[in-house]
């Protein structure tokens, strides 16, 4: 799958948890917009989640000028994996992997009503140093910090 196309998916999934349908929502042009940003911008990564010889997801970390005054060294701002593909800890290592080598404070946001979100950070966050949380109207912030091993 293209990665436009996946990221495309992603955005489509995310409107389902607020009833929305991402093919018809006014907005849809703004998920090119991120795109083109995530896949462009010099302080935002990448990175591709690999199943074999498949890239089957991936992960966004903004870095530098794009998370500047917001008290994090790096936001992760999207991690998906194609449905066919989740289960098998892909993401959970990818993120362990990225943090372990890009050590420093980590913010995060997850939808209230994303269930499988809340369910794969608890289980992930286990492995940080620190885990601070926020609610904010419609989703929750946590800021996590991986020392250096």
């Amino acid at each position: 799958m293209r990665r436009k196309d996946m990221y495309l998916q992603y955005k489509c999934e995310m409107c389902a948890f607020d009833g929305v349908d991402g093919l018809t929502d006014p907005l849809w042009w703004t998920y090119l917009a991120d795109y083109d940003l995530f896949t462009s911008h010099k302080d935002a990564e990448w990175i591709p989640i690999i199943d074999g010889k498949d890239e089957v997801g991936f992960m966004v970390v903004l870095k530098g000028e794009l998370t500047k005054g917001h008290g994090v060294d790096y936001f992760i701002w999207d991690t998906y994996t194609v449905p066919s593909h989740r289960r098998k800890g892909l993401m959970k290592k990818a993120v362990i992997d990225y943090m372990s080598k890009h050590p420093g404070k980590y913010g995060l946001v997850m939808m209230d009503k994303n269930t499988p979100s809340h369910l794969f950070w608890e289980a992930t966050i286990g492995e940080f140093d620190e885990v601070r949380s926020w609610v904010w109207p419609g989703c929750h912030l946590f800021i996590v910090r991986k020392e250096e091993e």
